[in-house]
């Protein structure tokens, strides 16, 4: 229901407020301080098979919490502090946003959480202009074992069925972000030009981790067969889109030349790629920028597409965007 309120003068908006008398209980009226502590979950997800779930528990200020539940009625709950993640539950302090800090791979056996610096940490850093990093946690759900990986930018699960994570490195002298990430896609891990880092492939249930050097951005296929990569250097040197079989190591290159790739994209369902490749050209101190795709990436010979301002039907002046990523 609606009630009138009544009228006020304006000496009585004129005059100065006055501390809330206390409760006639004696009981504390909330202030700031309750705020900032006040506890709520975020980004809450299912693993694909319903057996768990998983959110963050986080004050508006301050440490946070990841919880893992099954949802078995007997099923024993893991909580693992993770420090002080930014309002709003993406991302880190110290590296770039992302969609949730905690992530269930797509087979349900595995829980990966993105670990912050302390509140209390991350402020002294920050008055000494010192740099801290994230961690990364994976924990499999039916042990509660747990495995940490240091500096990490971003990380992501391949596939629905598969047991592969990619975990992707900050250097020692840079802040990691904080990118999860599901099961297929693109890593939350574009690196400035000439930024790329070390790649860390690593099989969860078993085998020797694999590492890349010097890579910008990485993407799993839907099915978790590919993970294809973005190889970045200062000096262009050995730049190139690489494709990687996880099951059998085979690498190879799908397109090489002195220039940058971004923007790596998977179609939602079968083997096609695409990418942008941008070069500068020193006369003008311009950046050029081209579409290339692959399909059939299982065949002997892929079919590769190149879309750039003087291909077939582009008139008018126009030239590819380097402001969106192909689709």
């Amino acid at each position: 229901a609606l009630v009138a309120a009544p009228a006020v003068s304006y000496a009585q908006q004129a005059a100065p407020a006055t501390p809330a008398a206390p409760a006639a209980s004696g009981k504390q009226a909330l202030s700031l301080d309750h705020l900032l502590t006040w506890k709520s979950i975020r980004t809450p997800q299912a693993s694909n098979d319903g057996k768990w779930f998983a959110y963050v528990l986080a004050p508006n200020e301050g440490d946070a919490d990841v919880v893992l539940r099954p949802a078995a009625a007997a099923g024993k709950e893991l909580k693992f502090a993770i420090g002080g993640p930014p309002a709003g539950g993406g991302g880190g302090p110290f590296g770039a946003a992302a969609a949730s800090p905690v992530s269930l791979s797509g087979n349900g056996r595995w829980a990966a959480f993105t670990v912050y610096p302390r509140t209390a940490d991350a402020k002294r850093a920050r008055r000494d202009r010192r740099t801290l990093s994230n961690k990364l946690s994976v924990v499999e759900l039916a042990t509660g074992t747990r495995r940490d990986f240091d500096r990490v930018r971003a990380f992501r699960f391949a596939g629905d069925k598969s047991d592969w994570l990619a975990v992707h490195h900050a250097t020692p002298d840079a802040p990691a972000g904080g990118g999860a990430g599901g099961a297929g896609g693109a890593g939350s891990s574009a690196a400035p030009p000439g930024g790329g880092t070390v790649l860390e492939l690593v099989n969860l249930a078993d085998g020797t981790p694999v590492t890349m050097a010097g890579v910008a951005e990485f993407a799993f296929d839907e099915s978790g067969r590919w993970i294809a990569y973005t190889i970045d250097s200062r000096d262009l040197i050995g730049n190139a889109v690489q494709l990687r079989e996880l099951a059998t190591g085979i690498t190879r290159s799908l397109d090489a030349q002195k220039a940058s790739y971004r923007r790596l994209a998977w179609v939602d369902s079968g083997d096609a790629l695409s990418a942008l490749r941008s070069t500068v050209d020193s006369a003008t101190n311009d950046t050029s920028y081209a579409v290339i795709g692959w399909s059939r990436l299982a065949a002997a010979t892929p079919v590769k597409v190149e879309v750039t301002s003087k291909s077939a039907g582009i008139d008018g002046g126009l030239v590819v965007s380097g402001d969106r990523a192909p689709r």
